[in-house]
């Protein structure tokens, strides 16, 4: 009986795992394609580059999907894309990041870029290269 028991609490913990990385995959290749899409473009960028933020009195350190310069002007942009907004856990999380963003000068449409998906809405490449157009050349 006991045996059957670790072995059925083995397999849920091998599923759980298979799903978390799935999801994992999943994410990593729409962050694959939009490096993909600013290397067509020879956007230059650094794929989770460190930056220290300060929260109250605190550093923390994040590091942003992407950090971005603008090719013709050398203006700095850090790119967030965010792949699972049917999460509830990291719709909160995400939250928390884009609030520290803004205490420290990151705001929206001026250095600080986010894309967001779902599992029944994916990336929308035109509205990337749109975002590329208009920001990073």
């Amino acid at each position: 009986m006991l045996l059957f028991a670790l072995f059925e609490l083995s397999y849920l913990l091998l599923l759980y795992m298979c799903i978390f990385a799935m999801k994992s995959v999943v994410l990593h290749y729409y962050l694959y394609n939009i490096s993909n899409y600013l290397n067509q473009y020879r956007i230059p960028y650094r794929y989770e580059k460190p930056i220290a933020l300060l929260d109250w009195n605190k550093t923390v350190i994040c590091r942003p999907d992407f950090t971005v310069m603008n090719k013709r002007t050398g203006k700095i942009f850090l790119y967030e894309h965010l792949g699972r907004m049917d999460d509830k856990d990291y719709v909160s999380a995400n939250m928390r990041k884009l609030d520290l963003y803004e205490k420290n000068n990151y705001l929206l449409g001026e250095n600080l870029i986010v894309t967001h998906e779902t599992s029944k809405s994916p990336l929308n490449v035109k509205v990337l290269e749109l975002y590329i157009k208009t920001y990073f050349i």
